[in-house]
């Protein structure tokens, strides 16, 4: 589930290259609302708190970089560690 949700983040946070730190992270937060809501109610809470976790382990400077540059790698890179951070 993790990684689905980290997959998630990621292909909506490459859909708009043009953004900076700040809107990708506003923007991923607002994601984490909608797939929580998607949830079957009894997961609800989990989803949105590991989401949000990742949310807010991810260095969104360093994000915006890494799209910038369009380096695929380091963009799965710097999930991939935010969702370590979280593993609950």
């Amino acid at each position: 589930m993790k990684k689905l949700l980290t997959v998630s983040l990621f292909m909506l946070s490459a859909t708009t290259f043009a953004m900076d730190a700040d809107q990708l992270k506003e923007n991923d937060l607002k994601t984490c609302q909608q797939q929580a809501l998607s949830a079957p109610e009894d997961q609800q809470d989990h989803k949105k708190e590991t989401c949000e976790c990742i949310v807010n382990n991810t260095d969104y400077e360093a994000l915006a970089e890494a799209r910038q540059e369009g380096d695929m790698d380091k963009l799965n890179e710097l999930k991939a560690e935010a969702a370590d951070q979280c593993d609950a």
